[in-house]
């Protein structure tokens, strides 16, 4: 059967890039995974004039240019890489090693949660002692491990509760473990800045023709939210402003070029 060519259903890949280092060719398109929706969104000023030489009334004239190019993007993938563009953090996936972690002072007080500064190894058993180093406290009675990796007192521990110096709670515990591979994102880290967008796909109502779209230059708000306890799959809903890129050509009026991006179907 022959392709039609002109209904669209895409399918594909989101890749983005820093725009000053895709400027500067010193990165590369890196695919954001799997992504529910990509839509772009366009709004208008109008500007309507009268007719006032008619007791019909009407428009005398009408102008309709372009105000604002919006483009929505659906996250399903919570990479350390989607998670930092959406919270305005800095980190990227496994930027953080396995290494050893002997002797870690904590606060811990009875019945309250006490995370480790690290996500833990859950294959390695983690060892809780006082400070000083003399005394191995015993899982189960003086303490529990949180399926995180956190500690935990239970009631009736042998664990002393910190002592408090000029207002300041003072390490009562000390914690051997193994730190695993993590991604680690700092929160709200940056301002907002410019990406290359490309969209790299088929369209599955026209034969799988292969599709490119690309918006130069966008520059994405902060996610609507992240969901880190819900019923349904956590998502990372943006909204970017697509601007020009003064890096490009306008061309002729023969041979027009946009500024903006491009569509290939």
């Amino acid at each position: 059967m022959a392709t039609k060519n002109c209904c669209f259903k895409g399918r594909g890949e989101i890749a983005v890039v820093d725009y000053a280092l895709a400027i500067k060719k010193t990165a590369g398109l890196m695919s954001v995974g799997n992504a529910s929706q990509c839509a772009v969104n366009l709004s208008e000023r109008k500007e309507n004039v009268r007719d006032y030489t008619s007791s019909a009334g009407g428009m005398d004239c009408s102008s309709r240019e372009i105000d604002e190019v919006e483009v929505a993007l659906t996250l399903l993938c919570s990479s350390a890489e989607n998670l930092a563009m959406g919270l305005y953090g800095v980190g990227a996936t496994g930027n953080v090693a396995t290494a050893a972690v002997v002797g870690e002072q904590l606060v811990a007080w009875p019945g309250a949660i006490v995370p480790l500064n690290d996500l833990a190894d859950e294959t390695v058993a983690i060892v809780v002692k006082n400070v000083a180093g003399s005394t191995t406290y015993t899982p189960g009675t003086d303490y529990e491990v949180t399926q995180a990796g956190s500690i935990r007192l239970l009631a009736g521990t042998t664990i002393p509760s910190p002592t408090i110096t000029s207002g300041v709670g003072q390490p009562n515990i000390a914690v051997t473990y193994m730190r695993k591979d993590q991604s680690l994102v700092q929160l709200v880290r940056r301002s907002s800045k410019p990406v290359l967008m490309h969209f790299d796909g088929i369209n599955i109502m026209d034969g799988n023709r292969p599709t490119y779209f690309d918006l130069y230059r966008v520059i994405f708000g902060p996610a609507k939210s992240f969901s880190a306890l819900s019923d349904n799959v956590s998502q990372i809903e943006l909204v970017g402003t697509v601007t020009k890129d003064p890096t490009k050509l306008v061309g002729t009026a023969g041979a027009p070029l946009s500024q903006y991006g491009t569509l290939r179907i």
